[in-house]
């Protein structure tokens, strides 16, 4: 027998499908079994009907649906609701535009609602609509079968689907079903319901392998409008505080954000990141797809802007997205970041991409391993860099004021602190105005601050020199010695022409080096014939030979600020970003993600101690100090 049958005896009806674990009604027409709530009951070409839309009183997860129509012809979208929650928030939708029945590949209609947004213009193409011939006005059978994952739309006595609906957006549920009258002049009569979990699934075919989609997609909170506005990513303290949580893109590559955000009035803006890995330099090819308007940055450079809302290139745009643009994306050999800027209007919001060739996760290797050994608050201000002194047996931290402009006297300082996270003195080193790199040579501890290079003698505990920075230094940042005793300073500043690493020499801070290659320089080690350093564009670190000052890129990290480096006896590195991120990076060029504590605390310039394996790292906007025990072992 049939399953999708209709039953002349309801008794043997009913003990046949309770066999089959089958829950079958034929519904009789009345407010006993419909919530009317934009519904009538009435008489209607000698039929009783529901007019309008009405909820029918049982819930639905698996089964059959079906019911006799009568739509007219004008612009409507009636249909069948199926699995709704939270008052219509949530639910799986099945509708008919009759205005484009017999004329376009959309007349039916799949689109699932998520926080009360029906997202038609996320779901669009083969499995999600299909064009509809049928006679309007006229009693038209549409049966809908539902299992789990998957949906498959019937007309009349079709034995082919209309329309198969292979994944379904909602994780399936017992919810409502609500029979839905458009605007109120659709008529539904000979409705029937069978509810059953014995219903045959389709094999799936055609889904996109998740080795081609970009992975680990983090969402912001919802921005301002005007955040939208910039053709550059957002200052590194918005990025810090957006609010990020991970996501997934589905089994199609879609990021639908209408499932994880509801705009608000001047509120229509949210930023989506995936950082990925590459071990060269190459380019791949992306199709992609969006909806409404997106701004794409990969490694912090625009790449491309577009507008695809209804309507916004012509009266008869739809703004469905199609994966029919193309995108090629110029991948740099370590960690990169493709940034999304996206703006709601209408109809669904989110993107897909689709890659040619599988993208590579970074390495989260459990080798080495990294254990929080303890966590200290430790200022009002910001700490910003620490220093371990092996003679001293302390750790120096630098406290950064903030507020420093709006205040009559310099309140920046350093404290000593020790390995095991005692504050030792609070208070060592007063009058600074925001100090932030520090290094030790001889006997004598270095301290950049805003407007000059500070010079503290540590067995003394005061300042006992300052080297001025040269006029029109925008924002002299940390500091490092070579094996000869010489000072290199970075110098965060995003101008073409401004000095990129300063040196002190004959007591005075001068230019030692401006590059094209260097940007807005900030974390920089010493180390052998070489010194290291961040550059703030692609989050880049060079090498850069001491003698013949030959720079020579190491790796990318993608986006962000590379706050500190420190080198390991066996050739490799470790590296902090400011956001939170700290990364091993091997001698062969290969980098792990250690810690990602991003959303958390920043991982600003750290120190590592390799006797006691351990990075101590200032946490900024934290207001402390970390500490974590790395195991090398293998």
């Amino acid at each position: 027998m049939n399953k999708s049958s209709y039953f002349a005896t309801p008794f043997i009806t009913l003990l046949l499908f309770s066999f089959l674990n089958i829950y079958s009604q034929s519904i009789p027409i009345d407010s006993v079994n419909f919530k009317l709530n934009r519904a009538e009951i009435v008489e209607f070409q000698g039929r009783r009907c529901l007019k309008g839309s009405a909820n029918w009183k049982t819930s639905f997860k698996n089964g059959i649906i079906e019911a006799d129509i009568w739509i007219p012809d004008v612009r409507s979208y009636p249909g069948i609701d199926f699995r709704v929650q939270q008052s219509g928030q949530s639910s799986e939708q099945i509708y008919i535009r009759p205005h484009r029945v017999g004329l376009y590949d959309d007349a039916l209609q799949y689109a699932p609602v998520f926080n009360g947004v029906t997202c038609w213009q996320l779901y669009f193409g083969e499995g999600y609509n299909s064009s509809l011939d049928i006679e309007l006005e006229k009693w038209v059978r549409i049966r809908i079968e539902v299992i789990d994952e998957q949906a498959r739309i019937f007309i009349e006595d079709m034995k082919t689907p209309i329309l198969f609906i292979k994944e379904l957006a909602h994780t399936p549920v017992v919810g409502d079903l609500i029979f839905n009258g458009g605007r109120g002049n659709v008529y539904f009569s000979n409705i029937n319901i069978q509810s059953t979990d014995d219903l045959d699934k389709v094999e799936e075919h055609g889904i996109l392998s998740k080795n081609n989609q970009f992975p680990d997609w983090q969402l912001s909170s919802l921005q301002s409008n005007e955040s939208f506005n910039s053709n550059q990513v957002p200052t590194f303290y918005q990025n810090f505080n957006a609010g990020w949580e991970d996501i997934e893109a589905d089994k199609t590559g879609l990021v639908n954000i209408s499932k994880y955000r509801k705009n608000e009035k001047d509120l229509n803006c949210v930023f989506a990141r995936s950082t990925f890995y590459s071990d060269k330099e190459e380019t791949i090819k992306v199709a992609f797809g969006y909806s409404d308007a997106i701004k794409i940055f990969l490694n912090e450079e625009l790449i491309y802007s577009g507008d695809y809302a209804y309507r916004s290139r012509g009266n008869s745009f739809t703004g469905t997205i199609q994966s029919k643009d193309t995108l090629y994306l110029k991948l740099e050999k370590g960690i990169n970041e493709l940034f999304i800027a996206s703006k709601d209007q209408f109809g669904g919001w989110g993107f897909r991409f689709q890659n040619n060739k599988p993208i590579q996760p970074i390495k989260s290797s459990l080798n080495p391993k990294i254990q929080e050994t303890w966590s200290k608050k430790i200022s009002d201000f910001s700490p910003e860099s620490a220093l371990y002194d092996e003679k001293e047996e302390v750790l120096y931290v630098s406290h950064f004021d903030s507020q420093k402009y709006k205040k009559a006297k310099p309140e920046g300082l350093i404290s000593k602190m020790s390995t095991t996270g005692d504050m030792l003195d609070s208070l060592w080193i007063g009058g600074l105005n925001a100090p932030t790199g520090m290094c030790k040579s001889g006997d004598k501890l270095f301290v950049v601050d805003r407007k000059e290079l500070v010079e503290i003698s540590i067995k003394k505990a005061e300042i006992v020199k300052k080297y001025p920075f040269p006029n029109g230094t925008v924002f002299p940042n940390d500091i490092t010695v070579d094996k000869k005793g010489n000072i290199y300073i970075s110098n965060s500043d995003p101008s073409v022409d401004a000095v990129d690493i300063f040196t002190l020499k004959k007591g005075k801070v001068v230019s030692w080096m401006v590059s094209d290659e260097l940007v807005n320089t900030n974390g920089i080690f010493c180390a052998g014939e070489n010194v290291f350093i961040g550059s703030r564009e692609g989050s880049k670190l060079y090498s850069i030979n001491l003698l013949t000052k030959e720079t020579v890129e190491i790796a990318s990290f993608g986006s962000g600020i590379i706050d500190g480096i420190r080198t390991l006896d066996n050739g490799g590195m470790i590296i902090s970003q400011w956001e939170g991120l700290i990364y091993y990076l091997s001698p062969q060029g290969d980098v792990t993600l250690l810690l990602d504590e991003r959303g958390i605390c920043n991982t600003a310039d750290f120190e590592y101690n390799k006797e006691l394996s351990t990075i101590f790292v200032p946490t900024f906007l934290g207001k402390g100090v970390k500490a974590f025990k790395i195991d090398w072992s293998e």
